[in-house]
């Protein structure tokens, strides 16, 4: 596998858009810190291995910039061109291949780009770490008085990727940890993610229920606004036919009033012209009355009697008086008052009837009068007013019930039968309460559906959601069936490494280690699968336990360097290097970089330092001052 060129834009320290043509062989790139040498490194491990978390992509994001792209186009050794997109900002990626003259895209899923790298560099992510990705930071050996310690350490990192120490001895009690931690009935991780899984199947069902209350809903809140509109236009015509009947039916009052009192005047008129006839007739009948005829007649019989008695009484109450003044004298004059009053009796004259015609005449005339007088009394009791100012009245009320009955004659349209009018003014009555409870029944809705929308969350997330816990569990009970595989395999191969790939890996190490210190090897110990020792050349132990920093450096890069000859054999990936020769001499670098030539003419290498390679031409001088070792 060998890289032909890699696109940057919006990465890290490279804003603007960068091209990196790669040569076959040993590519050096040489610059000072901050001249984006990391950038480019990472460009290419990105490109191959994106990252997982959006916390990690969006480090490699260039600050300030929202785009953030590169591809990576490479050869395989059988020809074929590929190439890998990656948009970090967007986490979306592609693979291609040069076909016929174009790019072909073959895949765009996380997994079958995985897939992909994994057929052309023949490893993972964590392989791909431990064997070309060489930096000096992960070679580094810290001062320790136990060198089988320190060893051990950098194998741990080497062989499992992991900085925790988990030898290949160890592992398989390490993956049957890991898969009762995956697997466990109640505790398991697996079991965890089908409960995740399962509550966020709940939560969907909830969420498309609600959805499909929300759906119902607002069709629903649009037919409660158009019964409140109806409910509305109703009230307004209902209260308009009221109206229009109730002002009509106080019309008819009005002209009933008018009527009533025009007639209470006529009457009151007819009564004066009633009593005027009567008077007439009253006078007239009292005219027609002749004169009185009187005849002189004798005393009457009894006044002559009555004198002498009273004279009598007279001379009786005189004598009482002398015995009784008390009463005699009361009597006395009584008796006198008496004898005089006869006397003028007996000598009035007595008017007497000439023929019964006149008496007949009077009686007519009294009853005129009688009738008169009663007509009189009718008068004052219906109105006292003057005649003219009761016809000024009468002529008034003629003119208005006239208008008022023009009126009702022009709305007569609007009359309306008692009952049905009973019936429309409850109706309208009614229509005010319909309109509110229609309208709280609208806000209530609203309200609902909001709190429904609010709660439950968008249908498309929780369905993202469910998928992605169902990548996860899949992916789970991959990773449980993978260690369980890798845990059945790496048990039968512990056996099988030193009988194989671990002596071919020590002797490969060996080489490249003696190429750069002849008088020291590497050896492969037998208490664990894959467990390099540094010893003498000649195959002894060595006999102090410590390490220079430079010295242990160099021994890795010999043991990471064979593992990439040994193990990606068939692929031969690139071998990256971060500038990991800090701790060299003059003498060893050279002889580092010696030592890539010849790596160089099997496979590409691509190193990044900061100082002038002894040996080695610069092909990517990076655009910043240049720093020479002396």
């Amino acid at each position: 596998m060998r890289l032909l060129q890699l696109r940057l834009r919006g990465f890290r320290s490279h804003r603007d858009a960068v091209q990196i043509d790669f040569e076959k062989g040993v590519n050096v790139f040489l610059g000072s810190n901050e001249a984006g040498k990391t950038g480019i490194l990472l460009g290419i491990q990105t490109a191959l291995f994106m990252p997982r978390y959006a916390s990690e992509r969006e480090a490699l994001v260039a600050e300030g910039e929202t785009e953030c792209s590169l591809g990576l186009d490479y050869e395989l050794p059988d020809g074929a061109r590929w190439r890998i997109e990656r948009d970090v900002a967007r986490n979306r990626s592609s693979v291609l291949q040069w076909v016929e003259g174009r790019w072909e895209p073959l895949a765009s899923a996380a997994g079958d780009i995985a897939a992909v790298v994994r057929r052309h560099t023949g490893c993972d992510e964590q392989l791909f770490k431990a064997s070309l990705l060489i930096r000096h930071e992960e070679i580094e050996v810290a001062d320790s008085s136990d060198i089988t310690r320190a060893l051990s350490e950098r194998l741990e990192v080497l062989v499992a990727g992991s900085a925790g120490g988990v030898s290949a001895a160890k592992a398989v009690t390490r993956l049957q940890q890991a898969i009762s931690k995956l697997t466990g009935p109640r505790a398991g991780q697996i079991f965890t993610a089908e409960q995740s899984l399962l509550e966020g199947r709940r939560r969907l069902a909830q969420a498309n229920d609600a959805s499909g209350r929300i759906a119902n809903g607002r069709p629903r809140i649009e037919q409660l606004a158009a019964e409140a509109a109806a409910f509305e236009v109703e009230r307004e015509e209902r209260t308009a036919v009221v109206e229009r009947a109730r002002a009509l039916r106080d019309l008819d009052s009005r002209a009933e009033d008018l009527r009533r009192t025009r007639s209470a005047i006529d009457r009151s008129l007819d009564a004066r012209a009633e009593f005027q006839r009567l008077e007439v007739e009253a006078a007239d009948g009292r005219a027609r009355l002749p004169a009185e005829a009187t005849v002189a007649t004798p005393a009457s019989s009894w006044a002559g009697p009555a004198f002498i008695g009273g004279i009598a009484v007279a001379l009786g109450a005189l004598v009482l008086a002398y015995f009784q003044p008390l009463l005699g004298i009361p009597l006395f004059a009584l008796a006198v008052a008496a004898a005089i009053a006869a006397h003028v009796a007996g000598r009035r004259p007595v008017s007497l009837p000439v023929e019964p015609a006149i008496a007949e005449l009077e009686k007519t005339a009294r009853a005129a009068e009688r009738r008169r007088d009663e007509a009189a009394g009718a008068v004052r009791a219906l109105d006292s007013r003057p005649e003219a100012e009761l016809l000024a009245d009468r002529a008034g009320l003629g003119r208005d019930l006239q208008e008022v009955e023009t009126e009702i004659a022009r709305q007569a349209i609007f009359r309306v039968d008692p009952a049905e009018l009973e019936r429309a003014a409850a109706r309208s009555r009614e229509l005010p309460r319909l309109i509110q409870k229609v309208a709280e029944d609208r806000i209530r809705l609203e309200v609902e559906l909001k709190n429904l929308e609010s709660a439950t969350g968008s249908v498309a997330e929780l369905e993202d959601e469910v998928s992605i816990r169902q990548q996860d569990l899949n992916r789970l009970r991959f990773r449980a069936q993978a260690m369980a595989l890798a845990h059945q395999e790496l048990e039968g191969a512990i056996a099988d490494i030193r009988q194989g790939v671990g002596p071919e890996i020590a002797a490969a190490a060996c080489l490249r280690l003696q190429a750069i210190v002849p008088e020291y090897g590497v050896r492969l110990e037998g208490e664990s699968g894959l467990c390099f020792r540094p010893g003498w050349a000649d195959g002894r132990e060595f006999e102090r336990r410590e390490l220079s920093d430079g010295t242990a450096d160099q021994f890795y890069f010999a043991v990471r360097a064979a593992l990439a000859e040994v193990l990606l054999h068939g692929v031969n990936p690139p071998l990256l290097l971060d500038d990991p020769f800090r701790y060299c001499d003059l003498q060893r670098r050279t002889a580092l970089h010696r030592v890539l030539g010849e790596i160089g003419l099997e496979r590409q290498v691509l190193y990044f330092t900061i100082e002038e390679p002894m040996g080695l031409p610069v092909t990517h001088p990076l655009p910043m001052l240049r720093v020479r070792s002396a």
